[in-house]
């Protein structure tokens, strides 16, 4: 036996009256976000600054701080930083050793190749450049721990 079974469809008309239209005054508000406290995204080293090895670059205007650049060695790290702006922070050119943090603002790897007679690394010797800026003590910056 087969059972149909049969729906039926009734269409439904709506009697309310349409709905008139509205004016909607659209309000843009602007909202002040308080800043938030200055975080440092890249690292800020601690240096031992060792008056030997600052290299001034008066072509360039950079004062370059060079650690270890005494030692033979396959790699080395340089920070470079704005003459006149260190040497505000610095007081001068130093005459004894300072700590200081540096705040890297952009690193740059170079690879180096020393002269055909003179030892070297196979590829090379390879030089990390910080750039960025010496951070007084005291200045209100963050100090990384």
């Amino acid at each position: 036996m087969t059972l149909l079974l049969l729906l039926a469809c009734k269409t439904v008309t709506s009697t309310a009256e349409p709905v008139p239209d509205v004016a909607v005054e659209q309000v843009e508000e602007e909202v002040q976000v308080p800043a938030a406290p200055a975080v440092s995204p890249k690292p800020m080293p601690l240096l031992t600054i060792n008056p030997v090895e600052l290299r001034v670059d008066e072509a360039n205007g950079k004062l370059i701080y060079a650690p270890g650049s005494m030692v033979q060695s396959a790699s080395y790290i340089q920070y470079w930083m704005d003459l006149e702006t260190a040497l505000e922070t610095l007081g001068g050119m130093p005459e004894s050793e300072v700590r200081m943090r540096f705040q890297v603002v952009e690193t740059k790897v170079r690879t180096v190749e020393p002269e055909p007679n003179m030892p070297s690394p196979d590829g090379g010797i390879q030089i990390t450049e910080h750039h960025g800026f010496l951070v007084a003590p005291g200045s209100g910056l963050p100090s990384p721990g």
